[in-house]
């Protein structure tokens, strides 16, 4: 008895173990584009390595639905793949379309591009990027998690251990996961859920490897339309700790899959406090916090476009970091 209780007491004097730093990626945009035919925009394996290069350990790949049955696009899709997967990063596979098909086509969807992958491709699965056009504008998130809570299972038929993303209604924004504020509401099964979070609560939560795929941007409305920061005073209801505190209460890991305040140019005055604190929040909650992929890497954007990541044409294969990226990565 007495070894039991000293080996017990060993165990408990033992250093918990800490949780792994959060990734540091990049969305590479191209594939997403419309109108588009052959992938003609996607990224290539060249530009997945220059943003590997650039510190970036993380990737997340928008796409559309029509590229599985386009040969060309699809297999550049395939190769961006293989390209991060053999430098170690995995890749967030983005279905980006705004939209909420009904739950077995989204099953189906998500078999056959598992199918189309080589076997083994480290890849998680975001769902649907800003999801909308449920059938009750009114209470969409109640729609919303009892959908998704099928699909995690349908997919799990075919793919039990794929890390699998969710998006939700209203921009999945970070704040309408989780927002303390309305916690009285929440709380009582006679009101709407005015949160994603609420809603999950009320179906038993969506089962193992599930992440929060949230957006977050900083400028007036929060749509990632402007350069120029909002220069209201933050709310702590809405900051990435909050959000990180909504997944740690429901168990969960969370991704900031969209996020934004700079470019290649430099950071905007009024974005440069904004962006500090969100990396401050996120190495601050590694427990919650699995990492974020900023907004606007890929060489289909134009060179002005006020989130552009990557420097200008002609620069980029012998390019160093901008310090917009060094702050990103830590570098």
């Amino acid at each position: 008895m007495i070894r039991i209780l000293l080996a017990a007491l060993a165990l408990a004097l033992l250093p918990s173990p800490t949780a792994a730093a959060p990734l540091a990626g990049v969305n590479l945009s191209g594939c997403e584009f419309k109108g588009v035919l052959n992938g003609a925009l996607c990224p290539t394996p060249d530009d997945v390595r220059f943003s590997i290069g650039q510190g970036f350990r993380l990737i997340r790949l928008p796409f559309k639905s029509a590229q599985l049955d386009d040969a060309k696009a699809w297999a550049k899709i395939r190769a961006a793949v293989a390209a991060a997967n053999a430098a170690g990063v995995p890749v967030i596979l983005d279905r980006h379309e705004f939209r909420w098909p009904p739950v077995e086509e989204q099953v189906a969807f998500w078999k056959r591009v598992l199918a189309a992958l080589p076997a083994g491709a480290d890849v998680k699965l975001d769902l649907m990027n800003e999801p909308k056009g449920f059938a009750d504008p009114r209470a969409p998130y109640a729609q919303w998690a009892r959908d998704t809570k099928a699909i995690v299972a349908g997919i799990r038929a075919f793919a039990p251990r794929t890390e699998i993303l969710v998006e939700w209604p209203n921009y999945s924004a970070t704040f309408r996961f989780h927002d303390p504020r309305v916690a009285a509401i929440e709380a009582d099964p006679r009101r709407t859920c005015p949160t994603a979070g609420c809603a999950l609560d009320r179906v038993g939560g969506f089962g193992p490897n599930v992440a929060l795929s949230g957006h977050r941007y900083f400028d007036t409305g929060n749509a990632g339309i402007k350069a120029a920061c909002s220069t209201k005073t933050p709310n702590p209801a809405t900051s990435i700790a909050s959000f990180a505190e909504g997944a740690r209460k429901r168990g969960m890991k969370a991704y900031v899959t969209e996020v934004a305040w700079g470019s290649w140019r430099g950071v905007p005055k009024s974005c440069a406090g904004r962006g500090a604190a969100f990396l401050a929040d996120v190495a601050a909650n590694p427990d919650a916090i699995a990492g974020f992929t900023v907004w606007g890497d890929g060489p289909a954007w134009a060179e002005n476009y006020i989130f552009r990541v990557n420097p200008p044409k002609g620069a980029s294969p012998t390019a160093t970091a901008s310090a917009y990226v060094r702050s990103l990565t830590g570098r």
